[in-house]
């Protein structure tokens, strides 16, 4: 009985060094819990740096941009009436010609000499007439006489208009004044009655703007403004409409105007270089659909987008007065318009909102605008 003690000793001891350890561990481990809690504690608040932007009260128009063609408004494709040899080719490419100018002639040499034929014919019938005439008033001819030779001088100058219109046919001249287009003719060459020559643009202080507008839209009223933009570029020029068809397209269902393009307008110069005002050439033409309202305006890098629709971040002042908090507020967007949108409701002029950087925040966050907490400077201006 007196070993029973002794038995116990060793398992005493055991279990005492367990118990040291797992106290042991237990300290350290809250000590490390501990000291976490306290560094978190210390750590600032997490915070997004984003550009400030201002909201800005401004008129809108809602517009459309549709595709419209350039026109002159005397512009004309010429064409041979007979068919024949071109004689006489003017190849003054792009040069202005004066109305009346000789641009293409067949050969009429027949025409010509049977001209000459007659015109000599007239000579010899007017003389004639002439003294039938001196003769019937001293009563040596019969009044019959006087009358044949009256209608041989008519059916001579008959002859001789008769000539001269077929030589006019076989003649193309310039109608007006103005640039002769690019054509592959060459003296020697046959052409056949009706076929295109060359185009002819005549000179004019506007141009033609042609467009459609789908009938889902309000009517344009005459005089309209609208703008005139190069199909790639913002350069702008005002025209105004002049006309609209009476009937609706039946295969597009939209409704064609007409707009007047001066051409003493001082932005036309940024237009013009790309050839878009050429005739037949592509234009963009900005349509406005309403009248204008008040609308606020951001800009485009504040707009955000999700299932519940648009939205943006109002940045209010934080409590402690170092930096913003975000309030996502929900918007209605009446357009946008280069990196500019306009907003119907939502907003208020004068509000700060979050500008470039954005897409970073959510609800309540922390925001700064330049530095980060702890004065880390930020380059905002690689963020522009």
């Amino acid at each position: 009985m007196s070993d029973s003690p002794s038995k116990f000793k060793p398992w005493a001891v055991t279990v005492s060094g367990l118990l040291v350890l797992i106290l042991g561990l237990a300290g350290a481990k809250a000590l490390e819990i501990s000291q976490a809690i306290a560094m978190a504690e210390a750590m600032p608040e997490h915070s997004e740096v984003v550009e400030l932007a201002s909201v800005e009260e401004t008129n809108y128009v809602p517009r459309i941009q549709l595709l419209g063609t350039v026109s002159a408004p005397r512009q004309v494709t010429l064409r041979s009436e007979y068919p024949g040899t071109l004689r006489v080719v003017n190849t003054a490419f792009g040069a202005r010609l004066q109305a009346g100018d000789v641009i293409f002639q067949q050969d009429v040499s027949e025409e010509q000499a049977r001209l000459q034929a007659a015109r000599a014919r007239e000579k010899l019938a007017h003389a004639a007439f002439k003294r039938a005439e001196q003769l019937r008033a001293a009563n040596a001819v019969s009044e019959e006489h006087l009358d044949n030779a009256q209608a041989e001088l008519a059916v001579i100058r008959a002859d001789i208009g008769v000539l001269e219109s077929s030589i006019a046919k076989k003649t193309v001249r310039a109608p007006f004044a103005g640039t002769l287009g690019l054509h592959p003719f060459r003296p020697g060459d046959f052409v056949n009655s009706n076929a295109a020559l060359a185009d002819f643009v005549g000179e004019t202080d506007n141009l033609w703007v042609d467009f459609s507008v789908p009938q889902t839209y309000p009517e344009l009223p005459v005089g309209t403004t609208v703008l005139i933009r190069p199909v790639t570029g913002d350069a702008a020029a005002e025209a105004k409409v002049i006309a609209m068809s009476s009937v609706v397209s039946s295969s597009t269902r939209s409704r064609q105007y007409r707009a007047t393009l001066a051409k003493d307008q001082s932005s036309l110069a940024s237009l013009a270089p790309n050839g878009s005002l050429a005739p037949n050439g592509s234009v963009a033409v900005d349509v406005p659909v309403t009248s204008d309202s008040t609308t606020m305006r951001i800009p485009l890098s504040s707009l955000r987008h999700d299932v519940n629709g648009s939205y943006v971040y109002v940045l209010a002042e934080d409590e402690s007065g170092n930096g913003y908090r975000a309030v996502r507020r929900p918007i209605v967007v009446a357009g946008e318009k280069q990196s500019s949108v306009f907003v119907r409701e939502g907003l208020q002029a004068g509000e700060v909102i979050a500008g470039a950087g954005a897409f970073k925040l959510y609800d309540n966050v922390l925001v700064y605008a330049g530095t980060r907490h702890r004065g880390v400077e930020l380059a905002t201006s690689s963020q522009r």
